[in-house]
This record gives C-alpha cells, structure tokens and sequence, in this order.
C-alpha cells in the first residue's frame, strides 16, 4: 500500500500545472491592428457624415410640414393663402408672414422676432442653415409672396400690368401647379435672381433625385425635394 501510494504522490508532482505567460503582440501585428482601426475609421467617419445629414434633412422636412400646416389653416380659416412678403417680418402685402401663422395658433414659435445676426428659432431654422436666418429671420422662403413681390414691381413699372390682380393670379397660379412649392429652402431657392438657381455654394442637403437642390412643401401637405425639373446648378 505505501508503494502504491507513492505511485500516486509522484504521478501527481509529475503532472502539476503551471501558470502559463501571455505571449507579446510583434511589431509586425501591432502595425497590422492599426492598420485595420485606420480603415474602420475611414468607413465610418463618412457613414456618420451621412448620418447626420440626413438627419438634419429629416428635420427640415418637419419644419416644412409644419409651416405648411400653419398656411393650410390660414387658408381654411380666410378662404385664400396670406398676402404675405416671402420672409416672416417682412412689410408688404397684406400682411405679415409671422402674423397671418401666428393667428392659426399652430406653431410652437409663431412669430419669429428677428435679431439681425440671431439665427431664427425652431421651425423657422433649417438645422443646415449656419447664417442665412440671421439675415433674413427664417430659413424658408414663401413661395407665392416671392411671385407677387417681383409681379408688383414689374406692375409698378409696366402700364399694361396696372390692371391685374396681382394676389388673384399668383393664388390661381400655385392651386393650378402641384410642381410650386409654398414654402421652400430660402438659400437655395432664392439665390440666382429670376432663375432660382443656386450660385456660388453647395445647397444645404445636397442634391436630390435629378439635380434637386431644394426642399419645399407643396400645397397637398407633402414634403420633399423640389418638385421642378432642374439642371446643375449655376456657378458663378
């Protein structure tokens, strides 16, 4: 029995385990690693710009909606759209554009006081919009208070013109053309003069489907890119 015990006892010492010790990384696989972080990196730093884009395109389709809202209200409440400037403190018309939303009691920020040099408040900002607010009070431009203000000039200055109902026309224009936008991106919409062509700077979301530049809300409620048919942008 000692013998057999003794077997055993030494058996045990010869198998006991010891601690193994971690191996090091090799230059070589340290460099390889960082090699693939830098490539994960460089996927996905792109992603998230896309991301974020897109995100701030989301929001301005929001705001759009629900400044086309506002006007539908108007709308039901007076039976016409606003006489309004295309901007919201402007003076012309019939009325202001902050005043005539203000009055339907449908936005959180109804009147939009403008500060020159303060960026405009939710939902008259578009979240892409780093300075053109501050400028003018909003980032959106009313479409058909656009048409009337470069209609009246030209009525100011051409006799043959002295006779129309400007307001009627541009009113009859707009329910009779589901391709106009009531509210829409003012920087891209708004820059190049008669043309409405962007010059000078990248649009705020990018381009959309066939070179769309501009987002907008028509007047069935929907929101989306810009409904004409454009070619590239013009740069000057």
């Amino acid at each position: 029995m000692r013998d057999v015990a003794c077997f055993f006892s030494t058996r045990g010492a010869g198998t006991r385990s010891h601690p193994s010790r971690g191996r090091a990384f090799t230059l070589i696989e340290l460099l390889v690693a960082l090699s693939i972080v830098a490539v994960l990196i460089g996927i996905l730093v792109p992603v998230l710009g896309g991301v974020r884009r897109e995100a701030r395109r989301t929001q301005c389709l929001a705001n759009l909606r629900s400044l086309g809202f506002a006007l539908e209200a108007y709308r039901k409440d007076y039976k016409v759209w606003p006489d309004s400037p295309e901007y919201p403190n402007e003076v012309g018309g019939t009325i202001s554009l902050a005043r005539a939303l203000s009055e339907t009691g449908t936005l959180s920020t109804p009147t939009p006081v403008h500060v020159k040099g303060q960026p405009a408040p939710a939902p008259w900002r578009c979240p892409a919009d780093d300075d053109f607010s501050a400028l003018v009070g909003s980032s959106y431009r009313y479409g058909p208070g656009g048409s009337a203000q470069v209609m009246r000039f030209v009525q100011a200055n051409n006799p043959n013109w002295r006779t129309l109902r400007i307001w009627e026309q541009v009113v009859w224009t707009y329910e009779n053309n589901s391709t106009l936008a009531l509210m829409t991106d003012a920087y891209a919409s708004k820059v190049g003069s008669t043309t409405g062509r962007l010059v000078g700077k990248d649009p705020w979301h990018g381009f959309g489907p066939e070179r769309q530049y501009a987002q907008g809300v028509f007047i069935d409620g929907s929101a989306g890119w810009d409904r004409r048919p454009v070619r590239d942008p013009v740069r000057e």
